[in-house]
């Protein structure tokens, strides 16, 4: 019977997760994919979460297990009324309500009802275990490690599973049949599972209390937790590797975490609980020498220490909640409910405040405050002399890498004074020296050592800087360089990187074999490509994020000084593509990969018919694909073949004379006579589309980049 509440337990976790992706995969087309979809639908699933937890807690609290189990088999069928009973239910755009609430709506009422049914599994079984007759029963937190084995098996299962051999219809309806076999399993527990007799469990029926510093001790090592795997995350996915996918594994190893301390003996090394202080330290001057851009120019090492670092602050975190945890099974729900909320402000922190508040990835020096003030509620700690100048350290150093100013006198004095504590003692000489790097490496204030950025900006899309040498000033998005322009004001309008005249876009607006008087351009950059409007032509920009027209406004001249005639749309392309008439561009010119990200749903079929729609008969569609990660010319070639589209290909190497980035460059026309000209002419390669009839064309409702990475 063990077995089958661990899979129960397993399966509704894996199921939780995989409905999380495959519902954002359904509302991309409809919404965009604005950072306001992705975010709006963490909100709610965290929200939903959360709200499953504190249900249980409740209901368990007030009405007992014995009563509720019955009750609770019957909810798993009350969401068959709708999803996953029926299919999902259309998604229609409302115009009239703001985005956020549209999709917390869609949410609602597609999957909201089985999503907080899943939410509530793994709390509920672990009490009914504890009522039961197994031998676990004074132990059932080991079923929170087979529920997070479950998130993990969704995570890892479908993008290198599900997502590459099914289309989204398949991956719902094999979907449905999971939770049908969980029903199944939920009722044979109920059939099946022996309860203890009433007068064998305990006659005080009081939950014993639970001290504030303990609960308060649960919030911030689960928040710590949360807020470390993010920050964690974006620094890879912004600094050190923005790899697709690659945002898989922080999350793998904070399910992991979780995996192997939520069980009996918690596994959790001596080197890591003795050690934390160490290891905080270690992380804060790896956070400052990232900023300092030493870490980013080793990306394998860089990506090797933050996924060391993430492993060992979720391990401290995961196996101090188990071992803290109520020992009397009453106050099981209530210590769930606790680092629920905890994981939910976490993440609510990371995704939507700290990007307003700091134009750095600050999150780990907030991971690690937190996890210092968690430290402070630990008992053993009572007696430490030295706790509190540790916990000052961390402090010290979150305070002055984002106020400068801090009187350089008081850190002078700190400094001088764990030196002389430290020193007292020979085997802390080692802790001493780093104590005394935390205080140092942020007097120098690491952002100067960066001297060639001269602006730097961050929102919810990322991190954007303006980065000058003596020749050129940059657009820099991550590791990305979106455009780049000569100081001399005498070459200002000489597009450079991407888009220089010896690119393939270069040739083909400067060739003159082609009339363009009117372009559409999916991503904005520095606005090189402005610097091709003449008298006459009018360019539109579609835009996703307003803030980089601010950046290049401010900062570069090639919008201002265009002689065309320039226009905006924010958004996401394929919703403000609604907005244009049909036939309207000679040109179109697909240029959204930014760091190296794949906006999937601009690539697909049906985003490849809208922008046909919006050309003219004869007109021209252009990708600018360049990837340092993926090959994403056969998924073109596919799609063309698809769309009976005339297809060449070129590509440019780069030329640091001139500021010139290699590039690679795809276009489309259903018009024989522009791919003559140019195949012919300018010494585009024909494509042969026969060569990729076997290759599955990406679209709405399937895509799957892993057989395109390059490895």
């Amino acid at each position: 019977m063990i077995w089958v509440l661990s899979g129960v337990v397993f399966l509704a976790a894996f199921l939780l997760f995989q409905i999380e992706l495959i519902i954002a995969k359904v509302f991309l087309p409809s919404f965009g994919g604005s950072y306001f979809v992705w975010g709006a639908c963490v909100v709610f699933f965290q929200g939903a979460l959360l709200a499953g937890y504190l249900y249980s807690h409740f209901i368990l609290e007030q009405a007992g297990i014995r009563r509720y189990r019955h009750v609770y088999i019957l909810l798993f069928l009350l969401p068959l009324l709708g999803f996953p009973g029926q299919p999902l239910p259309a998604v229609t755009v409302s115009r009239h309500i703001p985005p956020v609430l549209d999709i917390f709506f869609h949410l609602l009422i597609s999957i909201g009802p089985v999503f907080f049914i899943l939410s509530t599994v793994s709390v509920t079984l672990q009490k009914w275990v504890t009522v039961s007759s197994l031998p676990q029963r004074e132990q059932p937190y080991f079923l929170y490690a087979w529920s997070n084995l479950g998130s993990l098996g969704a995570l890892v299962s479908y993008p290198l599973f599900f997502e590459s051999h099914f289309d989204l219809t398949q991956q719902i309806r094999i979907w449905r049949w999971g939770y049908f076999i969980l029903i199944a399993g939920a009722a044979a527990l109920a059939a099946f599972l022996r309860l203890m007799p009433e007068q064998k469990q305990s006659a005080d029926r009081s939950r014993p209390a639970i001290a504030r510093s303990v609960v308060f001790r649960w919030l911030l090592l689960s928040a710590a937790g949360v807020v470390m795997f993010l920050g964690v995350t974006n620094v890879i996915t912004n600094e050190i590797a923005p790899v697709p996918l690659l945002w898989v594994v922080p999350l793998a190893i904070y399910l992991a975490a979780f995996i192997l301390t939520f069980r009996e003996p918690s596994l959790c090394p001596a080197w890591i609980k003795n050690q934390i202080w160490l290891w905080v330290g270690l992380g804060v001057v790896l956070h400052l020498l990232t900023e300092a851009g030493a870490i980013t120019s080793l990306s394998v090492w860089g990506l090797l220490l933050y996924c060391g670092l993430l492993f060992v602050v979720c391990m401290y975190c995961q196996h101090e909640l188990y071992q803290s945890r109520p020992r009397d099974s009453r106050g099981l729900t209530y210590f769930y409910a606790i680092i629920s909320l905890g994981s939910f402000l976490g993440g609510i922190a990371v995704s939507w405040v700290v990007p307003l508040l700091s134009s750095g990835l600050i999150e780990l020096l907030l991971a690690f405050c937190i996890l210092s003030l968690a430290l402070t509620a630990d008992p053993r700690l009572a007696g430490d002399r030295d706790f509190y100048l540790r916990l000052l350290a961390v402090m010290w150093v979150f305070m002055v890498q984002n106020c400068p100013r801090v009187a350089g006198a008081l850190l002078t004095a700190v400094i001088l004074y764990a030196v002389w504590r430290q020193l007292k003692e020979k085997p802390r000489v080692v802790y001493c020296v780093l104590l005394a790097a935390l205080y140092l490496v942020p007097l120098f204030r690491v952002d100067l050592m960066q001297s060639n950025v001269i602006y730097r900006h961050r929102n919810y899309y990322g991190i954007m800087k303006i980065v000058e040498d003596r020749r050129a000033r940059y657009f820099v998005h991550g590791q990305t360089v979106h455009g780049a322009q000569f100081l001399d004001p005498a070459r200002q309008q000489e597009p450079l990187a991407y888009f220089h005249y010896s690119t393939p876009i270069g040739q083909v607006m400067q060739s003159g074999r082609f009339q363009f008087h009117n372009v559409g351009i999916i991503g904005l950059g520095a606005g090189a490509l402005a610097a091709y409007a003449k008298e006459g032509m009018a360019f539109d920009f579609l835009e996703l994020d307003p803030d980089v027209y601010a950046t290049a406004q401010k900062y570069f001249t090639y919008l201002k000084n265009s002689r065309g005639k320039i226009a905006y749309y924010w958004g996401d392309a394929r919703l403000s593509l609604d907005q244009i008439p049909s036939g309207k561009y000679d040109l179109f010119i697909v240029d959204a990969f930014g760091g190296d990200a794949v906006p999937i749903h601009l690539l697909t079929t049906e985003a490849i018919a809208k922008y046909r729609q919006c050309l003219k008969e004869d007109g021209l569609l252009l990708f600018h694909f360049t990837n340092r990660y993926l090959r994403l010319d056969p998924v073109l070639g596919r799609n063309a073949l698809e769309l009976k589209a005339f297809v060449a290909y070129q590509e440019n190497p780069p030329d640091d004379a001139n500021l010139v980035m290699e590039s690679s460059w795809f276009a489309m026309t259903w018009d024989a006579q522009k791919h003559h000209i140019l195949v012919n002419d300018l010494g585009w390669q024909d494509v042969d589309t026969g060569r990729v009839k076997n290759v599955r064309p990406w679209m709405d409702g399937y895509s799957n980049i892993v057989p395109y990475i390059k490895f």
